[in-house]
């Protein structure tokens, strides 16, 4: 589909298991995903959805077994939206996404588990990952400069894929072997999350 289109209305007239190729250009709309589905964009540096309802999210999806990927989503303005929400969605995978300048949440995930969340870039929203309720793995994402939190957990999710976790702007801890992996831990605000292998950048890993 092309600019002019209506990404909901490729939504609504798909069937289960359908997968939807989004090309470069800009998309202003809301966009509700209640079915599985695969969403593929061009890619985040020539593709964006900009939300026109500040009382909604960009993104929300409320199906299991949604893939979205290539994206750069913006223009959740409202108290509490986000840029994508996933709500009572599992086995769903969010990738290769760039999620910023929304009010609330970059991503922000409600009662939903065995999700997978990485290689996206979250940055300049209030709270950048948001977890609640939930149990997902989330790693090599890219968390810069959100005003409140660059991660937040209430959960039990997995910050990390036992080798390498997340780039977060305020950590700070060092990186003796400049391996890109940090020596400490990154405490996730919110409950006992922990990132045992956050990202240093040093060797441009995740950051490009």
């Amino acid at each position: 589909m092309n600019p002019g289109e209506s990404i909901q209305d490729a939504i609504n007239a798909s069937c289960p298991r359908d997968t939807i190729y989004v090309h470069a250009g800009t998309y202003d709309e809301n966009v509700d995903v209640d079915k599985q589905i695969t969403l593929i964009g061009d890619g985040a540096d020539v593709l964006t959805v900009r939300g026109v309802d500040v009382g909604d999210h960009v993104f929300e999806v409320t199906a299991d077994y949604v893939d979205i990927s290539g994206f750069t989503v913006t223009g959740a303005t409202g108290y509490g939206e986000a840029g994508i929400y996933l709500y009572n969605a599992d086995h769903c995978n969010i990738s290769d996404n760039t999620v910023s300048k929304n009010y609330w949440y970059g991503i922000h995930l409600s009662s939903s588990s065995n999700n997978t969340l990485t290689s996206n870039t979250v940055s300049n929203n209030d709270y950048g990952i948001g977890m609640y309720s939930s149990s997902n793995i989330v790693y090599h994402n890219t968390l810069i400069t959100n005003t409140n939190y660059n991660a937040y957990d209430t959960g039990t999710n997995q910050w990390d894929s036992r080798s390498v976790g997340n780039y977060y702007s305020d950590y700070t801890g060092t990186d003796s072997n400049r391996d890109g992996i940090g020596d400490v831990q990154y405490d996730i605000p919110g409950s006992t999350s922990i990132d045992r292998y956050p990202l240093t950048g040093i060797r441009g890993f995740p950051l490009k």
